[in-house]
């Protein structure tokens, strides 16, 4: 259902690939690709380069193909995260329950934000591991829950610097538990 509604909305709408930031991350991957950056740190100062980075394997000279290839390869990364999530999720909330959110993140968030040359379903991605480890780390959970809530938090910090106002509720959360 994923692939059908993203196909659908790939082919119809979001054509124009100079709207929005879409054009200047086209820019930064074909930037990135050229020196072979072993780790995402080109920037234009307002856009950070993890979806860039991650977007040059499909890059071509045409813009327009790169464009729909960097759209497809959003796609593919969102339902590689709803199998996961799905099989998680199903091993803890159930079939019905793994069924609802699966389609609540697919159709509500993903397919939309996924069909689109930008960072965001990267950034939520990544922003929902570190949720997930931050709140592991809140329940006491082992030691090894926070190097990986700090990956995650980094790779969520190099798509997009929305993650930082979720730090600060975490930390004074962290702060909190541990004085009480």
């Amino acid at each position: 259902l994923h692939i059908y509604a993203a196909a659908h909305t790939i082919r119809h709408s979001n054509q124009d690939r100079t709207r929005g930031d879409q054009g200047a991350e086209i820019w930064l991957a074909k930037t990135s690709s050229g020196d072979g950056d072993l780790w995402p740190r080109r920037s234009d100062g307002v856009r950070h380069p993890m979806w860039s980075w991650i977007a040059r394997s499909v890059s071509h000279p045409d813009d327009q193909v790169f464009f729909t290839n960097g759209k497809w390869l959003n796609t593919a990364i969102c339902c590689a995260f709803l199998g996961g999530l799905g099989f998680f999720a199903n091993r803890t909330i159930g079939p019905l329950a793994c069924a609802n959110l699966l389609l609540l993140a697919s159709l509500g968030v993903l397919v939309v934000r996924g069909t689109y040359f930008q960072p965001e379903p990267v950034s939520y991605i990544f922003s929902f591991g570190a949720m997930v480890c931050g709140w592991q780390i809140l329940k006491r959970r082992s030691w090894w829950w926070y190097p990986v809530f700090g990956v995650l938090a980094g790779f969520s910090y190099l798509s997009k610097p929305s993650f930082e106002p979720f730090l600060v509720v975490f930390a004074a959360s962290l702060g909190l538990r541990l004085i009480l």
